[in-house]
C-alpha cells in the first residue's frame, strides 16, 4: 500500500505529533479541531499527486487505493488514513464490522469528513463500563441517534464506549486518525439483539502469533521451543496461553508446570480457568483446554 510521504503534510503531522504526545491522556477534542482544519480539498490534491507519481515510479511494487485507503502516517503514537466510498451504501465503514455487527474498537478514533458532500450515520454506546481484555456477553448496546459530519467537521469515537456506523458513504471522502489499543481485544456485537457475539485481536501481531504458535504445536518442531517458552510471558493472556498450549503439544513435561502456574497466578481469568480445566483433566499426556 502507498504511504504519504509526511513531509508533504509537515504542519499537519506536526500538530498531531504535539497533541498526541502525551499519550493516553491526549486532547482528543483538540485533535478533532486539528483534522477538520486540515480536512480540505487541498488535502485530498495533495494525497493525489504524491500517490501518482509514486505508483508512476514503482508500478507493480504495491497499491496505490486498497479498500478505500490510503495511509497517511503512521507511527507509535497514532495511524492517519484517508478512506474514501464511492457508490457505497448501506455499509460500515468507521469503524468496520461485518454485515450485520458492529466493531467497538480497543483504541480512541477521530473522523474529519473531506467533503464534498456531508458524512451521516449513527452513534451507539455501550451501557456499563467493560473491561474489553474480559468477554462480558451480558454487555449491551445502546443508539443514541444520528450524526452528522458538514465537511471541515469532525468527529470523536471513543474506545471502549462508543461506535460510529457510517449508514450512508456514497460519495464520501473522510480522514480516520485511530489511536493506539488500550486493550489486546476488540469485540463485535450484533445489530439486532445489541449484544456481543465475538471478539478479535486488537493488534494484527498478536492474531499472526496465535497462528505461529497454532502451527508451532502442529508440526512438533524442537528448535522453536525457546521461542514459544518467552512466549508464555506475553502482555496478551490469549496469546500466553496459546504458547502454553503449543508448548504442552511440544514437550508436555515442560508445560505442565506452567499450567499449575497459569491457574493460580495468572492476571486474565480465562487464562486461569483453562489452566484449572486442564489440570482438572490431568493424565500422562494432557489435553490443554482452549481459554
Amino acid at each position: 500500500m502507498f504511504v504519504f510521504d509526511q513531509k508533504d503534510n509537515m504542519a499537519l503531522v506536526s500538530e498531531l505529533d504535539r497533541l498526541l504526545e502525551r499519550g493516553s491522556d491526549a486532547d482528543l477534542e483538540g485533535v478533532a479541531a486539528v483534522l477538520g482544519r486540515h480536512a480540505t480539498p487541498d488535502l485530498l490534491r495533495g494525497v493525489l499527486h504524491a500517490g501518482l507519481v509514486a505508483a508512476a515510479s514503482s508500478i507493480g511494487e504495491g497499491v496505490l487505493f486498497r479498500s478505500g485507503l490510503v495511509s497517511l502516517a503512521n507511527g507509535p503514537a497514532y495511524s492517519l488514513d484517508l478512506r474514501y466510498a464511492f457508490e457505497v451504501r448501506g455499509d460500515d465503514m468507521v469503524p468496520t464490522g461485518s454485515k450485520g455487527h458492529l466493531l467497538a474498537r480497543a483504541g480512541d478514533i477521530v473522523i474529519a469528513n473531506i467533503g464534498p458532500r456531508p458524512l451521516s450515520g449513527t452513534r451507539y454506546s455501550i451501557q456499563q463500563k467493560v473491561d474489553f481484555d474480559k468477554f462480558d456477553p451480558s454487555a449491551i448496546l445502546q443508539s443514541d441517534g444520528e450524526w452528522l459530519l458538514e465537511p471541515g467537521q469532525s468527529l470523536v469515537v471513543e474506545a471502549g464506549k462508543q461506535i460510529a456506523s457510517v449508514t450512508d458513504a456514497s460519495g464520501a471522502r473522510f480522514l480516520s486518525l485511530s489511536l493506539p489499543p488500550r486493550w489486546s481485544l476488540e469485540w463485535l456485537f450484533d445489530r439486532e439483539t445489541m449484544r456481543p457475539v465475538a471478539q478479535s485481536a486488537a493488534h494484527v501481531d498478536d492474531s499472526q502469533l496465535v497462528t505461529c504458535l497454532e502451527l508451532a504445536g502442529w508440526l512438533r518442531d524442537g528448535d522453536t521451543e525457546e521461542a514459544i517458552l518467552a512466549l508464555t510471558r506475553h502482555r496478551a493472556h490469549f496469546v500466553r496461553w496459546k504458547a502454553i498450549q503449543a508448548l504442552g503439544a511440544l514437550n508436555p513435561s515442560s508445560a505442565m508446570p506452567l499450567v499449575v502456574s497459569a491457574a493460580g497466578n495468572d492476571p486474565h481469568p480465562a487464562v486461569r480457568r483453562a489452566a484449572a480445566a486442564t489440570l482438572s483433566r490431568h493424565s500422562e499426556t494432557p489435553a490443554l483446554e482452549n481459554c
